[in-house]
């Protein structure tokens, strides 16, 4: 069973290709009998494929909505990695190590797809317009999809290594900018222009990346405003940039952008 073709960076690809080698470590190893617990497990396992079938038709076909698809796929793979862990505990047999094998990588694919949506602001120009992107995405996709940094770092983890990691499997950032996301200061610089900056070195390590950086416009900012960046993160006047309106429109405009994350999310 060759597990090195399984993609891991598409959520139902990579979940049910290690749902279907689940399957076939079961069928393969001894004392699988009807009514047995390798027998049950293999049997909860062919109904969470055919489901996991059934919501790709759905979502395909437009009749089930991203955020939803999004969220089934992960709750398929947390249901699979326990069903793994109830195999191992039934037993042995010469592809029990194959089994923990294939529930490693599981455990790394969910970790992989774990605060995916990265949200760089400027707290003084954007925080609460950033609080209510971050509770409209995770009331939608799952508070572990989100990373913010006020919610997501907790006291006493050192920042710069906990935004770095997790900008290491982000797959869309949102940079939100207002009138004051350069920063200016009382000399008349711009805090964006400085090398320490963070916001300047979130959205530098995104475009690095090469991920979706998506420039989320508020307050009537155009993207023709975006001038006499530094270099290094010059590049984020090239992408397509997405016009957060305030109320009554902002409920309308975020169920637009959720819908595109979770495609992103769901599509890689």
């Amino acid at each position: 069973m060759e597990m090195a073709g399984v993609d891991r960076t598409v959520p139902f690809q990579s979940i049910e290709a290690l749902a279907r080698l689940s399957e076939n470590v079961i069928r393969d190893s001894p004392g699988v009998t009807i009514g047995s617990a390798l027998g049950l497990a293999r049997t909860r396992i062919v109904m969470l494929r055919s489901r996991l079938a059934r919501n790709r038709k759905l979502f395909d076909a437009g009749l089930l909505r991203e955020e939803f698809y999004f969220a089934e796929v992960r709750m398929a793979g947390h249901e699979l990695l326990s069903l793994l862990s109830d195999i191992g505990a039934a037993g042995g047999g010469p592809h029990a190590s194959l089994g923990k094998e294939i529930a490693t990588l599981l455990a790394e694919t969910l970790a992989a797809q774990a605060n995916v949506v990265f949200i760089s602001y400027r707290r003084d120009d954007s925080a609460y317009i950033a609080d209510r992107v971050d509770q409209h995405l995770r009331s939608r996709l799952g508070t572990e999809a989100i990373f913010r940094d006020t919610q997501s770092i907790d006291y006493g983890d050192e920042f710069a290594l906990k935004v770095d990691g997790v900008l290491a499997r982000t797959r869309v950032c949102l940079v939100i900018i207002g009138r004051r996301w350069r920063g200016q200061l009382p000399d008349g610089h711009s805090r964006i222009d400085q090398l320490d900056d963070w916001v300047r070195r979130e959205v530098r390590s995104a475009l690095d990346r090469r991920i979706t950086v998506v420039p989320v416009l508020t307050e009537g900012v155009r993207s023709e405003e975006l001038h006499d960046l530094p270099e290094n993160i010059a590049g984020i006047r090239t992408r397509q940039a997405f016009t957060l309106r305030p109320d009554p429109d902002f409920a309308v405009d975020m169920e637009r952008l959720t819908s595109f994350v979770a495609r992103r999310l769901t599509n890689g």
